[in-house]
């Protein structure tokens, strides 16, 4: 197996994860492939806590302070709501209001006709 030069490495690395920011349609995965080649590159380059500075080149802030923006975001947008879909910590309650679930036929039946005598299973309408 060949050998391969560190910087050659790192640059391939940089190259891949720039690639697949650029395809990701996500913005969230888009926003970590972005942080990672920065990370690699920087480390490539000898910089001191590259995860860091390249988090706060890429976010405008410390990694630190990203799980508290995400929460302050999810708290004005949801309003009085957060508190039914997360707790304090801001995990999402594991009994979150959900749509019921129903028969996909029988929506569509009842769509189309929605004043069916269900017991006779005809279409005719009851009196």
């Amino acid at each position: 197996m060949a050998r391969i030069s560190r910087r050659a490495l790192a640059s391939r690395i940089v190259e891949y994860l720039r690639s697949a920011a650029e395809c990701e349609e996500n913005r969230n995965f888009w926003d970590d492939y972005c942080i990672s080649w920065m990370t690699v590159a920087k480390a490539a380059h000898g910089e001191a806590q590259p995860h860091f500075w390249a988090t706060y080149e890429h976010l405008g802030t410390a990694p630190a302070q990203i799980w508290p923006m995400i929460m302050a975001k999810r708290k004005n947008t949801l309003g009085r709501d957060f508190a039914s879909w997360y707790d304090q910590a801001g995990n999402v309650k594991p009994d979150v209001p959900k749509k019921p679930v129903e028969s996909v036929e029988r929506v569509w039946l009842n769509k189309i006709n929605p004043v069916q005598d269900r017991n006779s299973g005809t279409g005719n309408q009851g009196e």
